[in-house]
């Protein structure tokens, strides 16, 4: 009977595969050692691809941005700027109002009934007119003379009690207008005036600061 040189199936099959031998002078490879290095993906000559819509977000980020800085800029400029011509059309409509009361003329009094005499009293009854002095009479006709040089209207009118007569200024202007600028620009015209006659007459109560309004009402009769 003839014996088998090699193990039996049962003792093959029970035997572990052997390990692989290593080779001198070689390392066994690892397999995490092939994967690139996280430092190494940003190394010159290497490009980040980024997918097309970031890209275009970006873009409306910036162009939002921009637009937010340009509409906040004109609103600002705007609101700067109807300040200033609301400051400008203020200090206009306070200039004209200022040269209407400037200009602003005294009503012109009723006129005189026709047919009356160049002797006549002048006056219109109800009317206040500026009383200037009551000096003597030959003073009187001087003060009237020195008004009517500077281009005012003047008149000496005769006391009807027998008393000193009276330098009143042409014309009259009604009890209501007695603050209106041209009735207050004429007393500063007679104290201006005034100031001149008591300068040239070397009197100081010569500077008409005595004058006053006095309504017009004609003697009864």
């Amino acid at each position: 009977m003839m014996k088998r040189s090699g193990p039996t199936l049962y003792e093959a099959m029970s035997q572990s595969p052997a390990a692989p031998r290593a080779t001198p002078g070689r390392r066994p490879r690892n397999p995490d050692s092939e994967r690139p290095a996280a430092a190494t993906l940003l190394t010159p000559g290497r490009s980040i691809r980024l997918p097309v819509g970031f890209a275009w977000v970006g873009v409306v980020l910036v162009a939002g941005l921009m637009i937010g800085a340009y509409l906040l800029g004109f609103s600002r400029g705007e609101r700067a700027a109807e300040a200033s011509a609301a400051t400008v059309d203020a200090a206009r409509l306070e200039a004209v109002q200022e040269a209407g009361r400037v200009r602003e003329p005294v009503s012109a009094p009723p006129k005189p009934p026709a047919g009356a005499s160049s002797d006549a009293d002048p006056r219109i009854p109800g009317l206040n007119y500026w009383v200037v002095m009551r000096p003597r009479q030959d003073r009187a006709e001087e003060v009237a003379g020195f008004i009517r040089a500077r281009g005012l209207d003047a008149i000496v009118v005769k006391s009807d009690t027998g008393g000193l007569p009276k330098v009143i200024v042409l014309p009259g202007f009604r009890p209501g207008e007695r603050s209106t600028p041209g009735v207050e620009s004429l007393m500063t015209d007679l104290k201006r005036i005034g100031r001149e006659f008591g300068k040239a007459s070397g009197r100081t109560s010569d500077n008409f600061d005595s004058l006053y309004p006095e309504t017009y009402r004609p003697p009864a009769g």
